[in-house]
């Protein structure tokens, strides 16, 4: 690839003013989504993938959360590893993770907190927040409580830097990638069987596609849904801060990634 992209570069940004600063935000996210269209534009020839190497890559950024004591990363091992299934220690780690961390411990756990826990289902929230941007309310925010009326205000002062550069369907691609890595994690420890994991992998493809243009929209996507997720850790000044930070990091590895070299929906 001729084009390396590095954290340094977009640290630079991030240095030049105070990090919790909203004008910050707004020119990291404005380099990124210029780097994000040069980088889909710079491979004339998309190479070809399978339906399972596409669904994975659809996946990328779980690929980031190792379960602890694991030498390897789920998301980078390639097509073979599609149906890979996790055998002995390795299947105890991870069933001790996805309990403690997730409280993740058999199917009706697994379905329950992919299909209601905010940070894998973001797109929603994040929709009613870039409908008040555009002044076409979803809602009566006076309707909310004292605390939800911070949280929304406060996320609506966070997504404005950004809201231009989003696609129609918003974060979307945070949710179906998050939801994606938790699949493949449930299947590979047995939690769910191979028809519920064929099923749901076939079910964030398809919202993808439906809702996606080609990579540059699902690229951009998923960085800012990274940061709105990173955000909503803390929805103060800490989190504008964290959630650059965040943005910072996986940049570069997207963007250096074969993300944008291969064919969309093969």
């Amino acid at each position: 690839m001729d084009i390396q992209y590095t954290r340094e570069e977009y640290e630079e940004i991030c240095s030049r003013t105070n990090r919790k600063d909203l004008t910050t935000l707004h020119e990291l996210c404005e380099k990124v989504s210029t780097d994000i269209e040069a980088r889909c534009r710079q491979t004339q020839q998309k190479h070809e993938i399978s339906g399972e190497d596409f669904m994975m890559r659809l996946g990328f950024f779980p690929a980031i959360r190792k379960v602890p004591g694991f030498d390897t990363v789920i998301g980078f091992e390639g097509t073979d590893a599609y149906y890979a299934k996790y055998e002995g220690e390795d299947q105890e780690k991870c069933l001790r993770w996805l309990d403690e961390f997730y409280e993740i411990t058999d199917e009706d756990s697994f379905f329950e907190y992919i299909q209601n826990d905010r940070g894998c289902n973001l797109a929603r929230m994040a929709g009613d927040v870039l409908a008040q941007i555009n002044g076409r309310p979803n809602f009566d925010i006076n309707a909310l409580n004292e605390q939800g009326r911070y949280a929304f205000e406060n996320t609506v002062h966070f997504m404005e830097p950004f809201a231009e550069y989003l696609p129609q369907a918003g974060v979307l691609a945070w949710d179906i990638c998050e939801k994606i890595g938790f699949v493949r994690h449930a299947y590979r420890c047995g939690i769910i069987g191979r028809a519920e994991y064929c099923h749901g992998m076939m079910v964030f493809r398809d919202a993808a596609v439906e809702n996606f243009s080609g990579w540059e929209e699902y690229m951009r996507s998923l960085i800012y849904g990274c940061g709105l997720y990173m955000y909503n850790f803390d929805m103060d000044e800490s989190g504008i801060a964290s959630a650059i930070d965040f943005i910072c990091m996986l940049t570069p590895m997207l963007l250096n990634s074969d993300l944008a070299d291969s064919e969309w929906n093969p």
